[in-house]
């Protein structure tokens, strides 16, 4: 049993992704479009794991694409990418889509590079975070309003944090859409998200980027996040 792993519960940010994005009372066909051509694309590559587990550094280009299903049936994508750097730090991009609407939003991230030591989240400080809104407009968050909302910000990053987690061990062998990923690590967690705690399983491989997460199954199968795609450069951001 090993804890080697910072970038491990990584269904906490999928699921503050997925409470903060909008829902309207009727789905628009143009997402449900747009959220099933991401979950069409299958691979069969099979990428192999280590006994030890090294996450992948830091890279901007790097993306990661999960799909996430609720045990009702509904489904969403969310895309997680370093798209760029900027005073020493990392701009880290969430973008999410559901049958309902799309969101993009940005943080610029000091000391992201560090989250792996001793202390994890505490080891970062946010500098600003860019919000797109339905209009196409973008809204900053920084100074004394972001210092107040910091503290909600951080949690949504307790995706690369290893303070949540109580157990790694081997995960043996999980096959997603985006491919079959061999000797795996399983991560267990709780993380508290606008006043909830989810617990989580979370399935990591050392061959994928940002948040190394293959698969994610939440509270009893209420949620399961798989790996769509991903990449080690090219993300393009969203504005």
């Amino acid at each position: 049993m090993q804890k080697k792993h910072l970038m491990t519960s990584a269904a906490a940010i999928l699921i503050a992704l997925f409470l903060i994005s909008g829902c309207g009372p009727k789905a628009d066909p143009a997402m449900v479009s747009k959220v099933n051509s991401f979950f069409a694309a299958q691979s069969g590559k099979t990428y192999k794991g280590a006994k030890n587990f090294t996450p992948v550094p830091l890279a901007v280009g790097q993306f990661v694409t999960h799909g996430n299903t609720e045990n009702n049936g509904k489904r969403s994508v969310t895309r997680t990418a370093i798209v760029g750097k900027e005073r020493g730090g990392w701009i880290l991009e969430n973008y999410s889509v559901n049958e309902y609407s799309e969101s993009c939003s940005q943080m610029l991230i000091k000391g992201m590079e560090n989250i792996y030591n001793p202390g994890g989240i505490d080891n970062i400080d946010i500098l600003w975070v860019k919000i797109k809104d339905e209009n196409n407009q973008i809204q900053t968050i920084d100074g004394p309003a972001l210092a107040m909302a910091k503290s909600f910000y951080k949690k949504a990053l307790q995706s690369f944090d290893l303070s949540g987690i109580s157990e790694t061990a081997a995960g043996g062998d999980i096959t997603v859409p985006a491919g079959t990923f061999t000797n795996t690590f399983r991560a267990d967690a709780q993380v508290k998200i606008m006043g909830m705690t989810f617990s989580s399983q979370s399935w990591i491989h050392a061959k994928v980027p940002v948040n190394s997460m293959v698969k994610s199954i939440t509270d009893n199968g209420k949620m399961t996040s798989v790996l769509l795609d991903f990449g080690y450069s090219g993300a393009t951001p969203c504005f």
